[in-house]
């Protein structure tokens, strides 16, 4: 049989444990990573529908606001699968002079007992 030489080519068995230790830390980071992008993604998807629906009811409010039989307080709820995904509530209070105001609170469900809440508000000025 061939005599094995030292130094030779190769790594020692504690180089290739190391290396499949740096490894493995590497790769459950990585697949801890991608499941905190997931969250964040979902957040801010759901933050997306509520601030697109806060931003129409506000127009709504706005082209309403001058037409005092159009001018009532509501609400707007978005849902998928019976599960509530935003809600926009708007009110309207007169500001004196020819001006409105018309508020919206938008609140976005953003996991099991939290919620995001925004609130828009602008002045309308009725000419007629």
């Amino acid at each position: 049989m061939a005599e094995l030489e030292r130094g030779g080519r190769g790594f020692t068995i504690v180089e290739v444990l190391v290396a499949i230790v740096i490894l493995s830390v590497g790769i459950t980071a990585l697949v801890m990573a991608t499941g905190a992008v997931t969250r964040l993604l979902g957040g801010g998807h759901r933050a997306e529908l509520g601030a697109l629906l806060g931003a129409r009811a506000l127009e709504r409010a706005r082209q309403d606001a001058c037409v005092p039989a159009r001018r009532a307080d509501g609400s707007e709820t978005l849902t998928r699968g019976g599960a509530l995904l935003a809600r926009a509530t708007w009110t309207f209070h007169d500001a004196g002079g020819r001006s409105v105001r018309a508020r919206v609170i938008a609140t976005v469900a953003v996991g099991a007992n939290r919620a995001l809440v925004d609130t828009l508000e602008t002045a309308v000025i009725c000419l007629t």
